[in-house]
C-alpha cells in the first residue's frame, strides 16, 4: 500500500536520536492522521487506530469518544512519534503521541481551567497509541538500526521453537550469576519415563526409591475442574506398565513430546506421580513440591490452555499484514526494512492466560529455576536474572504485565538477589513474602482447601531462608508484620475452621499487608505491641500446612470502639477528618476505617474491639507516622481474655489532622490472646 508523505519519512534517527532526546512529528492533526488513513496510507491506519486501546477501560473510552468527535471543527492537535525503548534502550515500539501548542485557549465556563479550541468540548481528552516495532534478526534494522522486536513464529513445536529454547537455556547457564546451574536433580518419588528422543515406545511410570539423580523436565498445566488420565491405587501397576500415548490428553501428550526434543528422559506430571485417591500419598508429597520444582531441569508451562485436553503446542493464530519500512542509516551506508504491526493484533494479555489465573502455579513458578511457557501466539522464557520472548518485546503496560516493575522471578524468585527497598530493621525476605502472598491471593484454586498446601512449597523454599519457625502463613521472627494484614474485597469464603482467625490463609481474597504498597519500597515499620508467647498443633504430615489450635498471646493496648460508618462530627482545627471513619471511641473521636475479613455484615451499633498494633512511616527518615494498622477483635467463648480477629483498622496521615494516638495515649497494655 501507498504511504503519505509523513510515513515515507519515518525515521529512526528522528524518532530517537543518539541521546534519545527526539521525536519526529507526524501529521499535524487527529483530523489530517484520520483522513490520511481513509485515504489508504497503512501506517496512518495503524497509528489511528492505535489510539483506541488502553489498559484502562475507562480511559479506552474516554479515547475513543474523542476518537468519534474529531472532525474539520474539531481537528485535533500534532501527532509526533517516538521511539525511546524501555528502561533498557530497548527499541521495540513506536509511541504515537499528541504533541504540539493549544492555539488560543480559551476559559472554561466553570472555571475550572483551560479550553484547547481544537477538541470538542465534551471529550478533550489528549490522544496517544503505541504500534510494535521489529525486524529480523539478521537484518540491517536489527543488527545495526537496534531493533529489537521480531517477527511472531511460525507454527508451534517447530525446529525453530526448540532452538530458541535452546539458545535461551545456553544464555542463562553462560551468563546469569543468579541463576543456579543445572544439574541431575533427585528424582522425585515417581516419574514418566519417556524413552529416548525420536522413539515410538510408549512411556511408562516409574517409582524411585529416593536415591537416583537425572535431569527431568516438570509440567505446569491447568486442570480445568477434571484430567482425563490420573493415577490411582487401582490404576499404579498399568501405569508402570504402560501409559499409552493414544490414551493422554492433548496438554500430556504434548508434554511427552517436548521433553522427547530436548533430550531429556524424565516427566514429572502432579495428577499422574502423585496418588490422586491417598491423602496420605498427596501429603506425602505436597510436603516436598519445593524440591519437585526446584530439582527441575526445566519447566514446562501450558499457559494458554484452560484444561488439559487444549495442550501445550496449539495452532497459532495467523498473522495479519505488517507495514513494511525502509531502514536507512544516518551516513545512508547501511539500508535494511523494518515493520511495524497493526494494532488490531493483540498479543495474549499474560495476567488474563488461565494458567496464570490459577494458585497452584504460582509455587511452580517460583521454585522452578527456569520456565518455558508455551502461549497461544509464542514462547516465553523465565528464570530469576531474566525474562525472553520470542517477539523481542519488552514490557507493554498496554498488553504485558510480566516485566512490570523488576522481573517477576527477580522481585519473588527466593534465589534472587533483592534490592535492599526497606527500613534498615526489616528483612527483605519477609518484605518478599508479603509481595508473594498478595500475588498469590489473587487466584483461584479449585479447592480452597488448598489454601496453605499450595503455597507449601515456596513456605519451605523461604524457611531456608529466613530460619524462622512458620505458622500457618505467617513467620514467627515477624508475627507482628504479619498479622497486619486485611482482604482488598471482604473475602467470601473461610478456607478452614481449623485455622486461627488471624492468618491470611483463613479467608480467601486478595491480601495487602500494611507497609507495602505495590510497586513502591516497605515502608518504615514500628510496632506497637510484644508478642508474649505462641502455640499451636500441626494439622497434618506437612509442616508447612494447617495448623490447629493456635493461641497468640499479646501484651497490647486494646480500646472497645462502635462502628457506625454514617456518623459526621463537627470540624475543627483540631479534629477536622479529610477521609471517612466508621469507628469511633467512647469519646467521638474517629479511631480509623474498618476493613472486614468475611462478607458477614456487621450491624450499625456493634461494639468492636481495637487493638494497636504497629504504624509506618512514609520514608526512613520521616517524623511522621503515615500507617497505623489496628486488629478488630471481638470476644471469643474460648475463655477470658480470649479475642477472634473479625478484620484490621486503619488510619493514614493523609486521613487524618489530629492526633491519631489520642484514642490509646491513657490506655494500658494487657494481656490479649488471640485464636
Amino acid at each position: 500500500m501507498p504511504l503519505c508523505e509523513y510515513c515515507q519519512h519515518v525515521s529512526l534517527d528522528e524518532m530517537r536520536g543518539p541521546d534519545l532526546d527526539r521525536m519526529q512529528t507526524h501529521q499535524p492533526s487527529y483530523w489530517a492522521l484520520k483522513t490520511s488513513a481513509a485515504n489508504g496510507c497503512q501506517l496512518c491506519g495503524f497509528f489511528w487506530q492505535s489510539f483506541a486501546y488502553d489498559s484502562k477501560q475507562d480511559y479506552q473510552d474516554d479515547k475513543r469518544a474523542a476518537m468519534a468527535s474529531t472532525s474539520e471543527r474539531y481537528p485535533g492537535r500534532q501527532i509526533s512519534l517516538v521511539a525511546w525503548g524501555g528502561a533498557s534502550a530497548e527499541l521495540d515500539r513506536i509511541h504515537v503521541i499528541t504533541t504540539g501548542d493549544i492555539p488560543s485557549p480559551t476559559a472554561s465556563e466553570d472555571g475550572r481551567g483551560l479550553v484547547d479550541p481544537t477538541m470538542h468540548p465534551d471529550h478533550a481528552f489528549g490522544l496517544n497509541g503505541v504500534v510494535d516495532l521489529y525486524a529480523e534478526s539478521d537484518d540491517a534494522a536489527a543488527w545495526h538500526g537496534g531493533v529489537t522486536g521480531r517477527p511472531l513464529p511460525g507454527a508451534a513445536g517447530s525446529d525453530e521453537d526448540y532452538a530458541t529454547i535452546e539458545s535461551w537455556y545456553e544464555r542463562c547457564q553462560l551468563t546469569h550469576s543468579a541463576c543456579p546451574r543445572a544439574t541431575e536433580g533427585r528424582l522425585p518419588r515417581r516419574v514418566i519415563d519417556v524413552g529416548a528422543s525420536f522413539t515410538l515406545s510408549e512411556p511408562y511410570l516409574v517409582e524411585t526409591d529416593g536415591s537416583g539423580t537425572a535431569r527431568y523436565i516438570t509440567l505446569s498445566h491447568c486442570w480445568g475442574g477434571h484430567v482425563a488420565l490420573t493415577t490411582t491405587t487401582a490404576t499404579l501397576k498399568d501405569r508402570k506398565h504402560a501409559i499409552p500415548m493414544s490414551a493422554l490428553p492433548k496438554t500430556f501428550a504434548d508434554a511427552v513430546e517436548i521433553t522427547r526434543r530436548l533430550h531429556v528422559r524424565y516427566l514429572w506430571v502432579d495428577s499422574l506421580c502423585i496418588l490422586q485417591d491417598s491423602k496420605a500419598d498427596w501429603e506425602e508429597q505436597s510436603a516436598v513440591m519445593c524440591d519437585i520444582y526446584a530439582n527441575g531441569y526445566l519447566n514446562i508451562a501450558a499457559r494458554a490452555a484452560d484444561n488439559a485436553t487444549v495442550g501445550c503446542l496449539i495452532p497459532r493464530r495467523r498473522h495479519p499484514p505488517a507495514c513494511p519500512l525502509k531502514y536507512v542509516s544516518s551516513d545512508e551506508s547501511v539500508r535494511g526494512t523494518m515493520y511495524v504491526r497493526t494494532p488490531d493484533f493483540r498479543p495474549e494479555r499474560l495476567t488474563d492466560t488461565p494458567l496464570d489465573k490459577r494458585g497452584w502455579v504460582l509455587q511452580e513458578r517460583i521454585l522452578s529455576p527456569r520456565i518455558v511457557y508455551f502461549g497461544a501466539d509464542q514462547l516465553y522464557w523465565e528464570c530469576a536474572s531474566a525474562t525472553y520472548r520470542q517477539d523481542g518485546k519488552h514490557h507493554d503496560a498496554s498488553t504485558d504485565a510480566m516485566r512490570s516493575g523488576e522481573h517477576f522471578k527477580a522481585a519473588l524468585d527466593v534465589n534472587a538477589t533483592l534490592p535492599l527497598r526497606c527500613g534498615s530493621h526489616f528483612n527483605p525476605r519477609f518484605w518478599q513474602w508479603y509481595k508473594l502472598v498478595r500475588q498469590y491471593t489473587r487466584r483461584s484454586l479449585t479447592y480452597d482447601t488448598d489454601m496453605l498446601p499450595a503455597a507449601s512449597g515456596i513456605a519451605k523454599a523461604f524457611q531456608a531462608e529466613l530460619r524462622s519457625e512458620y505458622i500457618g502463613g505467617i513467620w514467627k521472627d515477624d508475627l507482628v508484620y504479619g498479622l497486619a494484614w486485611r482482604k482488598m474485597r471482604p473475602g467470601n469464603a473461610i478456607v478452614g475452621s481449623r485455622l486461627p482467625t488471624w492468618t491470611w490463609a483463613r479467608v480467601t481474597g486478595d491480601t495487602q499487608f500494611s507497609g507495602h504498597v505495590p510497586g513502591l519500597r516497605m515502608l518504615r515499620m514500628s510496632a506497637s505491641c510484644v508478642i508474649l508467647d505462641v502455640s499451636y498443633d500441626s494439622a497434618g504430615a506437612n509442616p508447612f500446612g494447617e495448623v490447629m489450635n493456635a493461641r497468640l498471646c499479646l501484651w497490647a493496648r486494646m480500646i472497645a470502639a462502635t462502628y457506625d460508618p454514617g456518623r459526621t462530627r463537627e470540624e475543627s482545627s483540631l479534629h477536622r477528618l479529610q477521609g471517612r471513619a466508621d469507628m469511633w471511641d467512647a469519646k467521638g473521636r474517629p479511631v480509623g476505617r474498618l476493613h472486614l475479613d468475611c462478607r458477614d455484615g456487621l450491624p450499625m451499633g456493634s461494639v468492636i474491639y481495637c487493638l494497636l498494633l504497629c504504624s509506618a512511616w512514609k520514608n526512613p527518615w520521616s517524623k511522621e507516622q503515615g500507617h497505623r494498622t489496628m486488629l478488630a477483635l471481638r470476644t471469643s467463648n474460648a475463655g477470658q481474655d480470649h479475642f477472634r480477629r473479625v478484620g484490621c483498622i486503619t488510619t493514614e496521615a493523609t486521613e487524618y489532622l489530629f492526633d491519631a494516638d489520642a484514642p490509646f495515649r491513657n490506655v494500658k497494655p494487657r494481656v490479649v490472646v488471640l485464636v
